[in-house]
């Protein structure tokens, strides 16, 4: 860009209307005062923002895929049930689990999202299981089948 100073990016969560936050996303050039414009942009539109830096998958998503990676290691290799794993997982307070998510977001964005974390961020834990893939290539997405 010729001006990468004003170059400031906004991600939101599905469903927008619904989910609070948005990370606004600084890139190395990005004015502060541009990051706070937006920031307080976000604020008036009843948002709850968050400054990060530009990078694989932000702050939330950095987070979230390793938690949905962990929870399909261990369907998926240490046989746990899936239905198990959310129930533990709101029994200890969160809202949904991570298979109810998966569900919700779809498994084809969960293995496009994986390869970019790995690869991006150089580490194996976001790594996504082939039978995970061969779900999506079935045609198994989650909700968006119904």
């Amino acid at each position: 860009s010729k001006y990468p100073e004003q170059i400031v990016g906004m991600h939101f969560f599905n469903p927008v209307k619904m989910m609070p936050l948005v990370e606004v996303i600084k890139g190395k050039k990005t004015s502060d005062v541009v990051a706070a414009t937006i920031f307080n942009l976000a604020l008036k539109t009843g948002k709850k923002p968050i400054i990060v830096n530009d990078g694989p998958g932000f702050l939330v998503n950095r987070i979230l895929g390793a938690y949905m990676a962990e929870a399909g290691r261990m369907a998926i290799k240490d046989n746990v049930c899936p239905n198990r794993i959310d129930q533990v997982i709101m029994n200890f307070g969160m809202p949904m689990g991570p298979f109810r998510l998966l569900d919700e977001v779809g498994l084809d964005v969960a293995c496009h999202v994986g390869p970019v974390l790995e690869g991006g961020l150089k580490h194996s834990r976001f790594h996504v299981d082939e039978r995970m893939e061969q779900l999506v290539k079935d045609g198994y997405l989650g909700k968006k089948n119904k």
